[in-house]
């Protein structure tokens, strides 16, 4: 069994007082959700980022859980409500029921992403559906250069796969068309930012999905390590993206990889025995352990 493990961070001070920010945020939101709708997509990416610098310090098992449910909560209430723009609304979180109006909201495509993420994580077809109702024009899909192509084809891939189980090979090439075109014209250097996270990143995402939905183990097992040591090398870098920005090793979005733990969620309930253990794929996200 191989494991990938964690990358090594520079300075873990700024860390701490992020995490402690990031759970004083968790409760601002908690507190003020009925205030306005956008604090109900706050209250969401609050738990995303808590839950992905607690992979870091594991230190509040707990608290993880709670933001996973509350986050998944809020996330399916924001695509399900977004559908009625100026209208006021029933808000139903489960524990409390409360009306409000509907906002403008600006979301990015990666944000809501994991929401899908977290919903084959919870095993939960209906959130899924509902999740999946988003109106996707919010997202602001119409992003015409090679890298917003690319990642809004990529985002619906996902989205076809993981709500009915089917890999769209239309939109896979798709992806390598724009990919190589992009490559070849546009960005030649293979460390360009742009050139990392498409290629580098995504290339063995796709793979594992196209391997899943053909139930090759041993190749979707290839493709998932891949995947996971792409993360790993990516987010282990000791340089920022943008000047002033804190370096990659150090951004708590590279603290877990939402994006590999939906794959061996659903290799898991499909039976696939897997080959790989990592501290960006939670054990208790993979078996569905984080719900009991």
């Amino acid at each position: 069994m191989k494991n990938i493990a964690l990358h090594k961070i520079d300075d873990v001070e700024p860390l701490i007082d992020n995490y402690e920010w990031r759970i004083e945020d968790v409760e601002k939101y908690r507190r003020r959700v009925k205030e306005k709708f956008r604090f109900l997509f706050f209250l969401y990416k609050s738990s995303l980022d808590f839950i992905r610098l607690n992979r870091y310090f594991k230190d509040n098992l707990e608290l993880e859980k709670e933001c996973f449910v509350l986050g998944l909560n809020t996330i399916s209430e924001v695509s399900r409500l977004a559908n009625y723009p100026g209208k006021e609304v029933e808000v139903n979180l489960e524990t409390e029921v409360y009306k409000t109006v509907v906002e403008d909201l600006n979301v990015l495509n990666y944000n809501w992403l994991n929401s899908i993420y977290w919903a084959v994580i919870a095993r939960d077809q209906k959130k899924m559906n509902t999740i999946c109702s988003f109106p996707l024009e919010i997202l602001h899909l119409d992003n015409n250069t090679p890298n917003g192509m690319y990642h809004n084809i990529l985002l619906k891939l996902e989205m076809k796969f993981y709500q009915e189980g089917i890999f769209d090979h239309y939109l896979d090439d798709k992806l390598t068309e724009i990919k190589e075109n992009y490559i070849d014209l546009v960005t030649p250097d293979p460390t360009a930012y742009e050139n990392m996270t498409m290629v580098y990143c995504n290339d063995p995402v796709v793979s594992a999905m196209r391997n899943l939905a053909n139930e090759n183990e041993e190749e979707f097992n290839v493709s998932l390590i891949k995947a996971l040591e792409a993360h790993q090398t990516y987010w282990g870098q000791k340089k920022s993206i943008n000047p002033g920005d804190p370096p990659l090793c150090r951004n708590w979005q590279g603290f877990m990889s939402f994006s590999c733990t939906a794959l061996a969620a659903r290799a898991y309930d499909k039976g696939l025995q897997l080959e790989v253990t990592s501290d960006y794929m939670p054990a208790n996200m993979v078996n569905g352990d984080i719900l009991e």
